[in-house]
């Protein structure tokens, strides 16, 4: 007979290692100093390589080809060819272009971050500037840049060159996050429009204060553009891109690290500047990023996936609002310095490039039906009982919490049940008579019974689920000793609960609120087998908890444990 300690035993592993096992697979070794990836058809990818060339590959046969192109880069120290994104036939690029212009003769080696597009086309690539940052730099330092697309704008990170506080002039495009719309043109709801005290900015810009993003994207979830930034020694950090005329606050603010010297920047935040959702000291060099959504891995939909280079690890953030919830590593060291990551959308597999030249696979080797909280392809009894072992507990990466609403509640025991034998294996699932339940399991479903039971209409599934969880119950609980419905009910402020006791023993009446939690404990010591059914004989509970406080209107359950005997019935307190 399989027992509870064991499960727990088993949950308690479960929990501790990650939420799901990977699969990673080397795609390719061949690749140059990568830096971008982007899907032009469901098995074919774009590829940059840093010192200039343009690779397709189809994922399927391995197949690559370079196409030409006629980008005049700088590809020196971190410039080169950067980000890629394919957009309705159309491919964006960001880039370090050389500068020595006639504009610029009388300098040598200046180059600025550009942006240019072209149609797609699979042998050659006639791109056009969309974008220049002004001024030129004759820096070789923090290019940035990456692309997001949202509705009808284009959003481009724009490293600061290593200048530091240029991030602070709107009058320059180093330093910020510009945004335009996808022929280059310039949105006049931009921040310089609207804004009186921005109308020296640059027309392009959107936010300033950023120091070297490495990462942009959109989430589908909240449309809205999240970027990843590198700090200096420390201050790496993650978070919104789409807040028109904030300053992150570059080189003001240190974000908590200092300067290669140990020597101070500034504090880590100060009201005023926008405040990124999670900084990382010491530095991850936090790299490339994206908000998750697919099936591969259907627990991160709407998590932040972090990669980084100094790190070399992929991370998953669940985030709310401006808060992060939970932090995750995902893997660490196994495939070097991580520089992009992309989601095959068909299928919600991860694509990620490594700088030594590598494009990895990353899969979910165990894809788990949803409601199989145990993990062994079954949805069964052991399901709904780790459930029920977890009920009223709060917090992220519960396995019990089924619809990742933050909690384990009713809802999910009832989807447990309603996808009760859905498998994928050949094995019929577990009925009850291999499961021991424990008294608070059994208060948790019958909690879930009751639910259901007061429910006026209920769904097909509903129904389902009440059948479902009443069957586990019936052969739990001795039939002589028997726990009666309280008097009055509704009541306002006391009442007496009748019940039965087969056998002579210790009996304890316990009151809880409707979330679970124990707010009263009524011992009656050691009672002689008998009818305890008259006001005299009954429990009798006066309405206040533990602290001597009456309790406010509501449901209410009520236990009586004597023996290996325990019931638990439902009460309503009306004022």
């Amino acid at each position: 007979m399989k027992k509870i300690v064991f499960l727990l035993f088993w949950l308690n592993l479960l929990v501790k290692a990650e939420d799901v096992e990977i699969k990673l697979t080397e795609v390719t070794d061949s690749l140059d100093q990568p830096w971008s990836l982007t899907f032009i058809e469901k098995n074919k990818v774009l590829i940059t390589e840093k010192h200039g060339r343009i690779i397709q590959i189809n994922l399927s046969t391995k197949k690559r080809k370079e196409i030409e192109h006629n980008l005049k880069i700088h590809a020196y120290n971190q410039g080169g060819l950067l980000d890629i994104l394919y957009h309705k036939d159309t491919v964006y690029i960001s880039y370090s272009e050389q500068r020595d212009d006639v504009k610029n003769q009388d300098r040598v080696g200046l180059s600025s971050t550009s942006i240019a597009k072209a149609t797609f086309n699979s042998d050659y690539l006639l791109f056009s500037n969309i974008f220049r940052a002004e001024p030129p730099i004759e820096s070789g330092y923090h290019f940035g840049s990456r692309l997001v697309i949202k509705d009808s704008y284009l959003y481009a990170t724009i490293g600061e060159r290593g200048l530091g506080m240029i991030a602070q002039d709107g009058k320059s495009h180093p330093g910020s996050v510009i945004r335009t719309f996808l022929d280059g043109t310039v949105p006049q709801n931009n921040p310089k429009f609207l804004d009186l005290e921005k109308k020296d900015w640059l027309p392009e810009i959107y936010m300033i204060g950023v120091r070297n993003p490495q990462g942009l994207t959109l989430s589908s979830f909240d449309n809205k553009v999240y970027m990843s930034n590198h700090g200096a020694k420390g201050g790496d950090w993650f978070g919104s891109a789409d807040e028109p005329g904030g300053n992150y606050g570059w080189k003001i603010l240190g974000w908590g690290g200092t300067n290669y010297d140990s020597t101070s920047i500034g504090p880590k935040w100060l009201p005023g500047f926008v405040k990124p959702l999670i900084y990382w000291v010491p530095s991850i060099a936090v790299s490339a990023i994206i908000i998750y959504e697919g099936n591969e891995f259907s627990d991160w939909n709407g998590s932040a996936l972090i990669t980084s280079l100094k790190d070399q690890s992929l991370r998953k953030l669940s985030f709310s609002n401006s808060e992060v919830l939970n932090e995750k590593l995902i893997f660490k060291g196994k495939i070097g310095r991580i520089r992009d990551i992309k989601i095959q959308n068909d299928t919600g597999k991860i694509y990620l490039l490594s700088d030594h030249g590598s494009l990895w696979l990353l899969e979910n080797k165990s894809i788990r039906i949803k409601g199989d909280v145990n993990g062994d392809k079954v949805i069964d009894i052991f399901d709904l009982v780790m459930v029920a072992d977890q009920f009223g507990q709060k917090g992220y990466d519960l396995i019990g919490d089924i619809n990742s609403d933050g909690s384990v509640n009713i809802f999910d025991l009832v989807l447990v049940a309603n996808y009760f034998g859905r498998n994928t294996t050949n094995a019929a699932p577990a009925v009850n008579s291999d499961v021991v339940l424990s008294n608070e399991q059994k208060k948790h479903i019958t909690t879930g019974i009751s639910y259901l039971e007061d429910k006026l209409r209920r769904s097909d599934e509903e129904e389902f689920a009440l059948g479902l969880l009443k069957s586990i119950l019936p052969k739990r609980f001795t039939s002589q000793t028997q726990l009666l419905a309280n008097y009055p009910n509704p009541f306002n402020p006391e009442t007496w609960i009748p019940f039965r006791l087969a056998q002579s023993s210790t009996v304890t009446a316990r009151i809880y609120d409707s979330l679970g939690n124990q707010i009263r404990v009524i011992e009656l010591g050691y009672l002689r087998a008998g009818n305890y059914t008259e006001s005299n004989k009954s429990i009798y509970w006066d309405g206040k908890n533990k602290n001597g406080e009456q309790v406010s209107s509501g449901i209410y359950f009520y236990e009586i444990s004597a023996e290996n005997y325990t019931e638990v019935r439902k009460m309503v307190v009306l004022q």
